[in-house]
């Protein structure tokens, strides 16, 4: 029977019923014959085994159920390939098995034993055709698994546009947080997609929530580089000079790790260049420490003040020098920075 429901031999396995073979029977991994033919997206055979009274909210030994299972293979690259000939269009090889499924009441709503409901793994893996049978089922939007996150953590978090879009017209939460404190807003910001950070920001009351840590959105987009998705959550008005938990604003974020076009967008929209963090170091000295001439350059160029001090009273040539940051310190050394200035540690250049 097994082999029947992978193959999709709904003859085959119609004349083994008729022999009075268990269909309820389970593999090694709990698997029914009903799971097995909804994770090989085998329409016919899914079709009898309902029609045969199959069990539907029943689960394998990893907890997964009937659409967990159709959901995670139905959606993914590699099935959705071997299936398009059978199939027809890619968009609609999800749907095909949990739409039947659906239509004979199964309740969408069970969850794995990681708490993953059917659409949760659609989000992640699918076109837009699953989880769009699976709202339209019942599922509920707003659903959180185990780690706290949603359907919309995962559409956002993997740039599933038409997802995101069809659970925002569903009314999902988009200020739902996970345990980390990361709504769907940060999760679209760290892998840079902008259009659904877009989305998501022109339905958001506000774009500067915070997560523990105090990084916002726009901190994220900062620290990984993402030049279109800051000058998105910039026309949505975030801060430009919000800062963490340590006192990093998004242009220090963007000074430590060298994104120059991200650095002028903010300069360009008002960021202090000269705030410090709580350790009292500024983006100039964060660039410095690290060797980013080009950083260096910019942030001078925008009226960096080459003689702020830090806690101890180094300066950003202080750095350069202690760092063997040579091209720094020669890019530092010509605009007459205040040559005496002594560290507390009586340090000079």
């Amino acid at each position: 029977m097994r082999v029947a429901c992978q193959n999709g031999q709904e003859d085959v396995a119609r004349d083994l019923i008729e022999r009075d073979i268990e269909i309820e029977q389970r593999d090694r991994a709990g698997n029914t014959p009903l799971i097995v033919a909804a994770s090989y997206n085998s329409v016919d055979v899914v079709e009898l085994l309902l029609e045969q009274g199959a069990l539907i909210e029943v689960t394998n030994n990893s907890g997964l159920s009937v659409l967990a299972k159709a959901s995670l293979k139905g959606c993914a690259t590699d099935v959705a390939e071997l299936f398009i000939g059978k199939f027809g269009k890619q968009g609609q090889l999800g749907s095909v098995v949990v739409g039947p499924i659906i239509k004979k009441g199964a309740q969408a709503q069970i969850q794995s034993s990681t708490s993953s409901t059917a659409l949760v793994i659609a989000c992640q893996y699918g076109d837009l055709h699953t989880p769009q049978a699976l709202v339209h089922g019942g599922e509920c939007v707003n659903a959180q698994d185990d780690k706290g996150c949603s359907p919309l953590h995962y559409a956002a978090l993997r740039g599933k546009t038409g997802i995101v879009g069809m659970l925002l017209d569903n009314s999902a939460s988009i200020d739902v947080s996970a345990k980390s404190g990361w709504i769907a807003l940060m999760n679209a910001s760290y892998n840079g997609h902008s259009e659904i950070v877009s989305m998501i920001a022109e339905r958001g009351r506000n774009v500067n929530l915070q997560c523990p840590n105090g990084l916002t959105a726009l901190s994220i987009a900062c620290r990984f580089g993402h030049l279109i998705t800051a000058h998105q959550l910039i026309h949505s008005r975030s801060s430009v000079d919000m800062d963490d938990q340590h006192g990093n604003s998004p242009l220090m974020c963007a000074s430590n790790n060298a994104h120059v076009p991200i650095i002028q967008l903010l300069v360009e929209h008002g960021a202090n260049i000269d705030l410090a963090s709580k350790s009292g170091w500024n983006a100039l000295m964060k660039a410095t420490e690290r060797g980013h001439v080009h950083v260096v350059k910019l942030l001078l160029q925008k009226g960096a003040n080459i003689d702020k001090q830090g806690p101890k009273g180094a300066t950003a040539l202080n750095i350069a020098c202690e760092q063997n940051q040579l091209d720094v310190v020669v890019l530092l050394s010509p605009r007459e920075p205040h040559l005496n200035w002594r560290t507390t540690r009586g340090i000079l250049h």
